[in-house]
């Protein structure tokens, strides 16, 4: 049970990540995210209206959520920054690593002891992330590293944006239920989107395209899903064995991005994403 709770939001925001990037260009990161946040939230919010006799309330998880939700439409408004100026597969990969920013926390901070497996993972997370940075153009060149790559910069600040939304929404979800943190972490995220999108004065018009509507309507579900999965999951099971799963999302996103956009990568960025995703996969072991 616990595996399908994770290969359920894996599956989910990998697809929705897809879409998402797909949006991002053909429409624009804010106006692309107001749309797919604002269904989200309506579908959200029928969840709130199906389980309320369900609901747990708490000040505290509320707080949690609100919080939580803030960092993560900061690190989604950069990871799609990320998708507009560098490829899908390096994007996706450098932000799952989330889930070993989670893991380091709960060392530090939780005083979680971890295991032989888990150090192994970090590591090669670690050195996929440094090969990722690589220019192979300029290394072949000039032996020059590219690490002011505007892609990795974005993906970087959402990696630690969304690592702390997911450890504070980790805490909503134990100090209540996953209902009602999931409908307030959409909220805050959706309301601060606004915000946002205001000042920048950017277009938050409905785009007309009937392929971009069902686009963003197919991001928000495929988006929520993956967040509901990964509630319930760390809800009821260890999350150190949920979020390794779930953050492999980047496979799903890759593979359709090869599939629909040809995209083609160098060997050297090949081997960045599978030392990547080998490191999530450790986590598990």
């Amino acid at each position: 049970m616990i595996l399908l709770y994770a290969f359920i939001s894996m599956f989910g925001w990998g697809i929705g990540d897809f879409f998402g990037a797909t949006l991002a260009r053909k429409v624009g990161v804010i106006r692309s995210l107001f749309w797919s946040y604002l269904i989200g939230l309506v579908l959200s919010s029928l969840i709130v209206i199906v389980f309320i006799n369900s609901i747990q309330l708490s000040i505290v998880g509320a707080v949690y959520a609100i919080v939580g939700g803030f960092f993560h439409i900061v690190g989604s408004i950069m990871f799609f920054k990320g998708f507009k100026t560098s490829k899908i597969g390096i994007v996706s990969t450098i932000t799952s690593l989330y889930s070993l920013v989670i893991v380091i926390f709960g060392v530090f901070v939780f005083k979680e002891s971890l295991s032989e497996s888990q150090w192994v993972a970090i590591l090669l997370a670690l050195v996929g992330v440094t090969v990722l940075s690589f220019d192979i153009h300029k290394l072949s060149s000039n032996l020059k590293v590219d690490f002011g790559g505007k892609g990795i910069f974005f993906s970087i600040i959402t990696m630690f944006a969304w690592s702390t939304a997911w450890i504070l929404f980790r805490e909503a979800v134990r100090e209540s239920s996953w209902i009602l943190p999931q409908f307030v972490f959409n909220l805050l995220s959706f309301l601060v989107l606004v915000i946002y999108g205001k000042a920048s004065k950017a277009d938050l018009s409905l785009p007309k395209d009937k392929k971009m509507i069902l686009l963003i309507f197919s991001d928000a579900v495929f988006t929520l899903i993956g967040l509901v999965s990964y509630s319930i999951g760390i809800m009821n099971f260890y999350t150190s064995i949920i979020t390794p799963f779930s953050s492999s999302y980047p496979i799903v996103t890759t593979l359709l991005g090869r599939i629909f956009y040809k995209e083609k990568l160098h060997l050297l960025k090949y081997i960045g994403i599978t030392l990547v995703i080998a490191g999530v996969i450790v986590l598990n072991l």
